[in-house]
């Protein structure tokens, strides 16, 4: 979805939102429209693939969520516009962990909200905690198996349904310490080393 500015200038300025992994884009319309009406900036929000999609998906979160679906929509946004600054919620904002290092060397600011390394041992051990391992590690394959999609809405009424595959991959990264690994145990390390924007988080 596009935001357009009542009365675009020349030195046009696009703000990108990448959501969180269990968001929507209509969550962040509010903001979206603020900057446009209030700031005159062009904002472009985007769901990843298999958002809400309650079928069986073979989605990669490094593959397409990252390589794909963030990339494709900054290079579109690098391509139009004079300037394109990145707000990054959650895995929005380490998304820059995985990008190619062409469209990280681009960006003109990047502002990250909450992304931080979801390390499990970083976090607070109460209720909330053990709800989220409960359905990380217990619950999450009978349930990938039963509705062929993880039902994150559906059944805990929260965030939103989304592909096995994903949530299979960040609960691997949840339970090591540097997080951003590859199926090998590396390090996804080019990404953040090639962002020398200013960053606000």
């Amino acid at each position: 979805t596009v935001f357009e500015p009542k009365s675009p200038s020349s030195d046009s300025i696009c703000v990108v939102i990448s959501e969180a992994t269990g968001s929507r884009r209509q969550f962040y319309f509010p903001f979206a429209q603020y900057l446009s009406e209030q700031h005159n900036l062009h904002v472009v929000t985007y769901d990843y693939r298999g958002i809400h999609e309650r079928k069986p998906t073979q989605w990669n979160l490094v593959e397409h969520w990252a390589r794909r679906d963030c990339a494709g929509v900054l290079s579109y946004c690098l391509d139009k516009y004079n300037e394109v600054v990145h707000v990054g919620h959650s895995l929005g904002g380490n998304m820059h962990a995985l990008l190619p290092s062409p469209i990280n060397e681009k960006i003109s600011r990047t502002i990250l909200v909450s992304a931080t390394n979801s390390y499990l041992m970083y976090h607070k051990w109460n209720l909330a905690f053990l709800l989220t391992c409960s359905s990380l590690y217990i619950l999450r394959e009978p349930l990938c198996r039963f509705y062929g999609y993880y039902p994150a809405r559906t059944v805990f009424r929260a965030g939103v349904d989304m592909p096995s595959n994903i949530i299979r991959q960040w609960a691997r990264w949840a339970l090591n310490r540097q997080c951003f690994v590859d199926e090998n145990g590396q390090v996804f390390t080019d990404g953040f080393q090639s962002l020398k924007c200013p960053i606000l988080a």
